[in-house]
């Protein structure tokens, strides 16, 4: 099974308000860009792509809302592919994650909190940092050669820290077609 991310554009709520100023821009930047260790190429297309996603955003701050509203993902490889999971995780290991809605559920959703006491299980008062939505792309098959578009939302909470820089990354699970 071969999957490429092929294109990403972003919004967020501050281009949503008009702030042009390059501070602002500056100031609440955020990024997405392909795992360069995911890299796969498929033999017999000689296509290539990447499996995974890391998203950077900078300067965040509690009620702060993210969207990147087209994510595309491609399939590269010579046979149709189901997508029937995603992994997402912080790679810094502050945060952990904990799906509300998993896939199959289309938009799922889930959340990354804060362990307070380090025992790896979501406790009630345990403080959630931001709730992320990700619209369709599971249970979705796509054929060898095209590309299927979905986006990813996230809602900073009110424990999320001020001006503090947030990770993680995402990455699709496919299996072929006729195995779904």
């Amino acid at each position: 099974m071969k999957i490429s991310l092929d294109k990403i554009e972003l919004t967020s709520r501050i281009n949503a308000l008009n702030l042009t100023t390059h501070f602002e821009r500056e100031k609440h930047r955020c990024e997405i860009y392909y795992d360069t260790a995911s890299y796969v190429m498929d033999p017999h297309t000689l296509k290539d792509g990447y499996k995974m996603l890391i998203f950077v955003i900078h300067n965040a701050y509690p009620q702060y809302e993210v969207h990147f509203p087209t994510v595309v993902l491609h399939n590269i490889g010579t046979i149709p592919i189901h997508i029937i999971a995603i992994n997402i995780w912080d790679p810094t290991g502050v945060l952990n994650w904990v799906w509300t809605a998993p896939p199959p559920a289309s938009p799922a959703e889930g959340f990354f909190w804060k362990d307070l006491d380090g025992d790896g299980v979501y406790d009630p008062g345990e403080e959630e940092i931001m709730n992320i939505d990700i619209v369709n792309f599971v249970c979705v098959q796509i054929d060898p050669c095209q590309s299927t578009k979905g986006e990813v939302d996230i809602d900073f909470k009110q424990p999320a820290e001020e001006c503090h820089t947030y990770y993680f990354a995402l990455e699709f699970v496919g299996i072929q077609w006729n195995k779904a």
